[in-house]
């Protein structure tokens, strides 16, 4: 994500981040739950909700996260990794 839309991200955003534990770096869709401004680049949780109903908090870095399921993945070399 260009840092323009990173640092116009707000609480309740939905997002679609790639998961750097996993060895395909899976796209999870989440929500923004928190933004701490900072100069230059915001810090962003992302909450990601599992199939089973569990949720976990994430801090992703910027270019591991899409707007949209299609946002710029053409230039993502995760989701080239997953093609």
């Amino acid at each position: 994500m260009i840092a323009a839309y990173w640092n116009a991200l707000r609480v309740g955003t939905e997002v679609h981040v790639h998961d750097d534990d996993d060895r395909g770096f899976a796209l999870s869709t989440g929500t923004v739950s928190s933004i701490e401004s900072r100069p230059g680049s915001n810090s962003v949780t992302v909450r990601l909700s599992a199939a089973d109903g569990t949720t976990r908090l994430v801090r992703p870095k910027r270019l591991a996260v899409h707007l949209g399921a299609r946002d710029l993945h053409d230039e993502c070399w995760r989701c080239g990794l997953r093609q």
